[in-house]
């Protein structure tokens, strides 16, 4: 048998063994063609009932039908790969388009004349087309097949079908008698571009045949498309799954978010549900709400009458019709939008699909969210093939290649063009914009030419609408429908980056002045106008966002109005308060919650911090530094964190204050997280002298805790006990329960360093006791990690697993990368003293990685410890078996290998496991008398308390 299959669009000829004994004793051994071939596909109209009918007879007229149509191809010196196609089809190849013309005359003259039995006339339709098919072990593939297939499909039965391709070569050399009719252009499923289409003829063959199986032959008018569509299979099947079920769906969504083409894709794979057709309504070029209905007119072929109220003429074309009306841009007259009501109410079979920018806030309407085309994720940036999967870098690529025939996808541009990509938003129109730029850009400098993307993406196709040309008319265009209020709502709220809230969204709003609308009544409107959208928020509180894109237009406007200089001082002040609010929450029960607030606002916070900086407002600039230290630290943006600790504490030299000394303590911590401890103990030795000048004995305990810390990292066992046992006194002096249990988790430490187990439990349990009470998830956390490692060094590897997995959950809650690398190399020192060595070794790779992604160094007193028990493992495995597991963990993302090292699969043995051993692990680095790789330390330095504990570079 013969199979055409689709292959992502391509069809192919699939030939096996048999196929090709049959092929060469029809064609005398002849090659299947190459390089530019005549494709011929034949195929029996209606075989189907004709077969459930009139079985035997159709065995008897099929046969014959073979025959006579491989001998007509053997005679031309065609090729079959096979006896016969899919079903009852035939597929031949020609070396020579003329020949493959002859044949089918041949074919068609003798099936006309055949006395076929008695009602088995069998009608066959034949196509032929010319390329390059691609030929691989017996297999056609590619375009040129696909393209036969799809004309075949048009022809009706009897008939014979010629592309523009090889009517052109056989144009003058068709057999005597014949002659190729023009049948006009027609779309073929699934190509862009459509086909000339040519009949066939002959005097002695039929001619008088129904119009083609195309688009065209039913009634509708939507427009031929000249480039590929790319993507959106899930939005179209979700569209079109609507539209079983709703009459009304509006596709809402900014412009150049790819509506109406959408839109447009959506109606072409419906043409066969609606027996009237699919009509396309223009309505970009109007403004006049009241002129939509004769518009619709106009599309539907319907000619007005004179004596007749327009609606109602409308109305009574459209009564007893199944059609799908597309009414596209109907933001420029959504005052029409009650129209649109009162024809579905008239007219029970009629469907209606909108594109717009604005909801048309009817009670029937069903709005669909056109989000953008879906984007790589940076972070973990997929291979080329993958890559080329998503529909933003496929766009990218295919109207890049339009532009400038040899661009490609390639290793050393993958992550530019993601870049690109992302910049843009995923928005259709920006990246067919900037992808004719690299005609005379390189990637790389149309990625650092984005920074005015407005500026830069100019230049579309001139056949486009004005409005479509630069990306800057496209946000014109919905700028100019919103009412002056509305307008000025936009452009102030632009002032946040990364989302905003509704407290801020209020404290921006009317910071320059009443904006003279309700604001939940103007976010609304904006959120329908698809100029604002809602985004994910902390704890289901509404938040708002724009597309960058949107952003930048908004800006523009805002700088070039009176309003700029006071909504930019009214955001600043907003977040400088919400970093002093969520400093004094940050320890204690809602720390989770807080430092996710920070996160969410991180954009936000960095131009408040900007704003101060280029104001040389040198006060605000200080305590947003204060407040966002700990953020800093425990999220691991430490490079940020040291960049504007370091600028704050300089502005404001000679200066005393709590503020500044919050900031040496912070930039401490900070300075630690990159092992400068010359750094981190000069500023918090400065930080002691100012809080004992301002009298906060709290600040000056919490201090010597963090000077305790630096001694530990630098072996420095006896100086770091005295210093915590000074720092537990004074925090028993004040009474402070949180600071007490900080600084006995750290004594609890010492006393694990000294190999004394039985102190540290009962020091690290009083801690934890305290730290429940006070629900400090961080010191919960560090306290269970620390009694973890006093578990193992007692032999309890069960129960050691256990707590740092308990702890692990807290690490991944609060988001502490750095904590998160130490708990999973402790829990993989844990897995392979119970033999799992596997397990530990892929812990051990994904720690290692994300110690390498963030910029959180390990304490060089550790190291020695650290690499004894790697190399343990790693003679348990081997060579291979520990580079296998390294990197598979390493090649993890976190929240990947957490899941990994919470799942209970890791307690069964792995490949290369060495088997459950009742001792020490093979090669193990023996009793720890300190600590070992990847233990907890002192709480955050690691000390409990202190500014948190540093986790690398950020994001």
């Amino acid at each position: 048998m013969t199979d055409l299959h689709g292959r992502g669009g391509d069809v192919g000829l699939e030939v096996d063994g048999a196929g090709s004994q049959s092929a060469t004793r029809r064609n005398g051994a002849k090659d299947l063609p190459t390089g530019t071939v005549t494709l011929l596909l034949t195929d029996i109209e209606g075989s189907t009932k004709l077969w459930t009918e009139r079985p035997r007879a159709m065995f008897q007229a099929v046969s014959r039908h073979h025959t006579i149509i491989g001998n007509a191809i053997e005679r031309r010196g065609g090729v079959m790969p096979r006896d016969q196609g899919e079903g009852d089809s035939i597929f031949a190849a020609f070396p020579r388009a003329s020949d493959a013309v002859s044949a089918a005359l041949d074919i068609q003259l003798a099936l006309h004349g055949e006395p076929w039995p008695e009602g088995v006339a069998l009608r066959v339709r034949l196509a032929l087309h010319t390329g390059e098919p691609r030929l691989a072990e017996g297999n056609y593939f590619g375009q040129t097949v696909s393209r036969c297939a799809r004309l075949r499909g048009l022809a009706n039965g009897g008939q014979t079908l010629l592309s523009s391709t090889t009517m052109e070569l056989v144009r003058d050399e068709f057999p005597p008698g014949a002659s190729g009719v023009d049948l006009g252009t027609h779309r073929l499923k699934d190509f862009a571009r459509p086909e000339a289409v040519f009949q066939l003829t002959h005097p002695d063959l039929p001619d008088n045949f129904p119009p083609l199986h195309s688009d065209e032959a039913r009634a509708d008018n939507l427009p031929l498309q000249l480039t590929t569509f790319v993507g959106r299979e899930q939005e179209i099947t979700e569209i079109k799954d609507l539209l079983a079920d709703l009459r009304l769906v509006t596709l809402v969504g900014p412009g150049g978010c790819g509506k109406s083409r959408l839109a447009i894709e959506v109606g072409r794979q419906l043409l066969a549900e609606f027996e009237d057709g699919v009509h396309l309504v223009a309505l970009a070029s109007l403004s006049d709400s009241s002129l939509v209905v004769s518009r619709i007119a106009q599309s539907v072929g319907l000619q007005e009458s004179a004596g007749e109220a327009p609606f109602d003429g409308l109305a009574n074309f459209l009564r007893d019709k199944h059609m799908l009306l597309m009414l596209d841009n109907f933001e420029g007259v959504i005052g029409a939008a009650a129209m649109v009501s009162e024809v579905l109410a008239e007219c029970p079979d009629i469907k209606v699909l909108v594109t717009t920018r604005a909801s048309l806030r009817v009670s029937s309407e069903h709005q669909f969210q056109v989000p953008p085309l879906d984007l790589p994720e940076l972070d973990y940036l997929p291979d080329l093939e993958e890559l080329s999967r998503h529909s933003a870098v496929k766009l990218f690529v295919e109207r890049a290649q339009a532009i400038k025939a040899d661009f490609a996808l390639t290793n050393a541009n993958a992550r530019i063009i993601a870049e690109i990509c992302h910049r843009l938003d995923g928005l259709p129109l920006a990246i067919e914009l900037a992808a004719v730029r690299v005609k005379l850009l390189p990637p790389a400098v149309l990625l650092d030419r984005l920074s005015s993307r407005l500026d830069l993406l100019i230049g579309g196709p001139r056949d486009l609408p004005a409005r479509q040309q630069t990306l800057r008319n496209a946000i014109d265009w919905d700028y100019t429908l919103l009412e002056p209020e509305e307008q000025k709502l936009f452009r102030r709220l632009a002032v946040c980056r990364g989302g905003l809230s509704l407290e801020a969204a209020s404290a921006v709003a009317t910071a320059a002045g009443e904006v003279g609308l309700d604001l939940f009544d103007g976010l609304d409107s904006l959120v329908g106008k698809s100029l604002l959208r809602q985004v994910p928020s902390l704890q289901d509180d509404p938040r708002f966002g724009m597309l960058q894109t949107i952003r930048e237009y908004a800006l523009d406007v805002l700088d070039a109005s009176e309003e700029a200089d006071a909504t930019r001082q009214a955001h600043a002040n907003f977040y400088l308060d919400l970093a002093e609010q969520a400093a004094e929450k940050l320890r204690g029960a809602d720390q989770v919650r807080w430092l996710e607030a920070l996160e969410f606002d991180h954009d936000n916070l960095q131009d408040a911090l900007q704003w101060a900086k280029r104001n040389d407002d040198w006060a605000v600039l200080l305590r947003l530094t204060a407040g966002m230290s700990y953020f800093w630290s425990i999220r691991g943006y430490v490079t940020e964190g040291r960049l504007w600790t370091k600028l704050a504490l300089e502005r404001t030299e000679g200066i005393n204050s709590l503020h500044r000394a919050r900031v040496l303590a912070g930039g401490a911590m900070l300075a630690r997280a990159r092992v400068d401890y010359d750094e981190a103990r000069r500023l918090l030795e400065e930080c002691i002298e100012a809080q004992r000048l301002l009298g906060d004995d709290g600040g000056v305990a919490f201090s010597i805790k963090d000077l305790g810390n630096l001694e530990v990292d630098q072996g420095n066992i006896e100086g770091a006990e005295k210093l915590y046992n000074e720092s537990l006194a004074e925090w028993r002096r004040l009474g402070d329960q949180e600071g007490i249990a900080q600084t006995l988790n750290n004594l609890g430490f010492i006393a694990q360093i000294k190999g004394d187990q039985t102190e540290a439990m009962k020091l690290l349990n009083e801690s934890l006791v305290i730290f429940r009470q006070v629900r400090d998830k961080q010191g919960i956390a560090r306290a269970l990690m620390n009694i973890a490692v006093s578990t193992r060094e007692l032999g309890d590897y069960d129960r050691a697993v256990k707590l740092s997995r308990e702890s692990l959950v807290l690490w991944r809650q609060l988001g502490d990368k750095w904590d998160v690398a130490d708990c999973l190399e402790d829990l993989a020192g844990e897995l392979h003293e119970l033999g799992l060595h596997y397990q530990a070794a892929v812990l051990y790779g994904g720690a290692e990685a994300l110690r390498w992604a963030i910029g959180a160094p390990r304490p060089p007193v550790e190291q020695e410890t650290y690499q004894r028990r790697v190399d343990a493992v790693h003679n348990a495995l081997g060579d291979a078996g520990f580079s296998e597991c390294w990197a598979r963990g390493s090649g993890m993302r976190m929240e990947e290998v957490i899941d990994y090292a919470l799942h209970d699969d890791t307690r069964s043995r792995g490949a290369g496991s060495a088997g459950p051993q009742n001792g020490r692990g093979a090669g193990s680095a023996g009793p720890q008398n300190g600590r070992g790789a990847g233990s907890a330390g002192p709480q955050n330095g690691r000390g409990a308390g202190s500014a948190g504990p540093p986790d690398g570079v950020g994001k």
